[in-house]
């Protein structure tokens, strides 16, 4: 979580709060399901990782961003 920067002897005319903390206590449904989501995100980012190296080897062609973009429809189902 963001945490505002210390100042080193400020007066108070001159703070500036930078950023507000907030602290989230999920239920354990909301931990799970937290995990879960970034399980499937951390697959589908390593899977875009491999296809984009795979394909380089073996057509020496780049994919873009908006390639991959335009299969995750296809990939969804």
């Amino acid at each position: 979580m963001a945490r505002p920067k210390k100042k080193a002897n400020t007066t108070a005319e001159s703070v500036i709060q930078i950023a507000y903390i907030y602290r989230a206590y999920p239920t354990d449904l909301q931990e799970y399901r937290m995990e879960n989501w970034r399980g499937a995100l951390c697959g589908l980012y390593n899977g875009a990782i491999a296809e984009r190296k795979e394909t380089y080897k073996s057509l020496v062609q780049s994919v873009t961003y908006s390639d991959q973009q335009n299969m995750l429809p296809k990939r969804k189902r």
